[in-house]
């Protein structure tokens, strides 16, 4: 890289080892009494050759240099990224304004605004990038068309048992280890409680990543050390991976509601309970008919708000199983233990989507589905209130 007038100049060695010099506003040219190093050139009178702490104050200036070919833009530009090699640029494409096309000049291929955003040839195959265009329900039409809909379904499907069974489950084992440790008789059940809040202090995301190694089937803790060297593929077979998915969440879940159901609990008067226990009702017709409606009516919003939640764990299923075991055939890219709020995510960030049309498209669905479940829940809830 050479400098003059401070101006920026190319100064390159070409195949035939001849020198060519040349700038932004100056086309490349042959420069004859260029000075040659051990068979390049170096140098040339009247320019100041830059040094590597120049090269580094213009780095930005090097890199971004175009030097013309010749006086048409069709003949391309010569660049460098690290003032060590440079490359001819040429545009293959040329634009026709009366018609609209974007034509190979190599294949000759023609490619035409599509109407959504891209031009397309008659094959199929588009330019990037496009641009915005209006596309209106499109986007749901592709979401809900015939070679994506059974897996939408599918993935709908386990997306709502996945947090259902989530949510169910964590609350059975939440309400079970509230009773037990709610018991006046059990010793140390303060320290109890400390050990069962402790997966709920960790952050979900490593957590996620801490089972996931876990679970691993050649190397994992529990294969290797707890089943004795046994090869369970928790996370590599899909019906596996989605009990195992839904058993962790529930590991993540259950001390939320044990410390929730452990409140509601000790706010039920006794005198109610004492009452019960001197009509002669067992400890089962205790807490059928006693403990857990009133406990409904105190946890059924947070009820809600965990399956919402649930329906929407982007960390758990992420982190853990990454959505796998992968399907190759899914159209939309769907794992086996994908949910929609992870398939969203694929199609918006991964390599080779971004599709952030079809994802918002899907983000829009969610929304709706969590509010209409949510409605739904939120007035059957307030009809346990009328009732107890």
């Amino acid at each position: 890289m050479l400098t003059a007038g401070g101006e920026l100049f190319l100064l390159a060695t070409a195949p035939d080892g001849t020198a060519q010099l040349g700038s932004a506003a100056s086309s490349l040219a042959p420069a004859p009494d260029a000075i040659f190093v051990d068979g390049k050139a170096e140098s040339v009178p009247g320019y100041t050759t830059l040094t590597l702490a120049g090269l580094l104050q213009q780095q930005e200036a090097v890199t971004s240099l175009a030097v013309p070919l010749g006086d048409s833009v069709s003949d391309g530009f010569l660049k460098t990224a690290d003032a060590r090699n440079a490359y001819i640029y040429k545009s293959t494409f040329v634009y026709s304004v009366p018609d609209d096309t974007m034509t190979d000049t190599v294949t000759g291929t023609i490619y035409r605004d599509d109407g959504a955003g891209n031009f397309a040839s008659d094959e199929g195959a588009t330019l990037q990038p496009g641009w915005k265009a209006l596309v209106g329900l499109d986007n749901y039409s592709t979401a809900m068309s015939s070679t994506g809909q059974s897996e939408i379904i599918g993935v709908f499907a386990w997306t709502f048992v996945f947090a259902f069974m989530s949510v169910l489950l964590s609350f059975i084992a939440g309400t079970f280890l509230a009773l037990v440790f709610n018991d006046p008789r059990l010793r140390w059940r303060r320290g109890y409680r400390v050990a069962m809040i402790l997966p709920y202090a960790f952050p979900v995301f490593l957590s996620g990543l801490v089972w996931s190694g876990l679970l691993n089937q050649q190397y994992g803790f529990i294969n290797q050390v707890i089943l004795g060297g046994a090869d369970v593929p928790w996370l590599q077979d899909a019906m596996l991976a989605r009990v195992t998915v839904i058993l962790v969440s529930v590991w993540f879940g259950g001390p939320y509601f044990f410390l929730v159901c452990t409140g509601a609990l000790q706010a039920i008067p006794e005198d109610i309970q004492q009452a019960a226990r001197l009509d002669g009702a067992s400890p089962w017709q205790l807490f059928r008919h006693i403990k857990l409606p009133l406990l409904l009516v105190s946890v059924s919003p947070l009820l809600i708000a965990a399956f919402a939640f649930s329906f929407n764990d982007f960390g758990t299923i992420f982190m853990l199983s990454g959505g796998g075991p992968a399907n190759p055939t899914s159209p939309i890219g769907a794992g086996a233990t994908d949910i929609l709020i992870t398939v969203v995510y694929k199609l918006a960030f991964l390599p080779g989507q971004k599709d952030y049309g079809l994802a918002s498209a899907f983000a829009v669905v969610i929304f709706i589905v969590v509010s209409a479940i949510s409605l739904a829940l939120f007035r059957r809830t307030k009809s346990l209130e009328e009732v107890y």
